[in-house]
């Protein structure tokens, strides 16, 4: 089988990259075709697939106003739908012809654009639920330290709290995006089944609104 593997980072940087690395090593030693996808990065592992990365997307230090530039507002407007990160998704699935793919996490840097790809050449689509994301801005909302749940605070009032980087521009930007997306139901009508690491993150899924038959 020809298992795509999306995630927005393609090195050791966390906890979801490293299920990730360890799932696809695994994966080719019961004989699948692995495939990459994630964002261009100057960290990234050697890839035969790296021409159809999106280029790189710098989102660690967000600050107002500096981030009101051309690159600030395009990671902006990326943040809601990357015509890059779709187009090359597409061209891919055209290469390589994958039989799966297997989402994690895509927020931000790659967006939800790809899910319509894969989605306009009926690819099955998985998503393993590595955080908050689909259901609060703040992703990390039971991380110590993080404070209170903001997960349907509005864009005002969450703004004014700078959750999120500690940056007002972040925030801003973390909580429209996420709204939209959750509106539009960008990973509920495009993704065909959900895995949840616990019966907490599925039943944190259900309350907010995803059909429990795809978890």
């Amino acid at each position: 089988m020809r298992i795509l593997q999306a995630n927005k980072f393609y090195f050791m940087k966390g906890g979801a990259e490293r299920y990730v690395l360890d799932l696809s090593a695994w994966l080719e030693l019961q004989g699948h075709d692995v495939i990459p996808f994630a964002m261009q990065h100057p960290d990234n592992f050697p890839s035969q697939y790296s021409e159809f990365f999106p280029s790189f997307m710098q989102t660690e230090s967000v600050r107002f106003p500096r981030d009101f530039s051309p690159v600030g507002l395009r990671t902006f407007v990326q943040m809601f739908y990357s015509s890059e990160a779709k187009r090359k998704m597409s061209q891919l699935i055209e290469a390589t012809g994958p039989d799966i793919a297997h989402i994690h996490n895509i927020y931000t840097q790659l967006s939800p654009s790809i899910l319509d790809a894969l989605h306009d050449r009926r690819i099955p689509t998985i998503m393993t639920v590595h955080d908050h994301h689909l259901i609060s801005p703040q992703y990390n909302i039971w991380a110590e330290g993080c404070g209170p749940d903001y997960s349907r605070i509005g864009l005002m009032r969450g703004t004014l709290s700078k959750f999120h980087k500690n940056s007002y521009a972040a925030t801003f930007a973390q909580i429209a995006a996420f709204k939209y997306h959750y509106h539009r139901g960008s990973y509920r009508n495009r993704v065909n089944l959900f895995l949840t690491p616990s019966d907490y993150m599925r039943g944190k899924l259900v309350a907010g609104g995803f059909p429990e038959e795809k978890i």
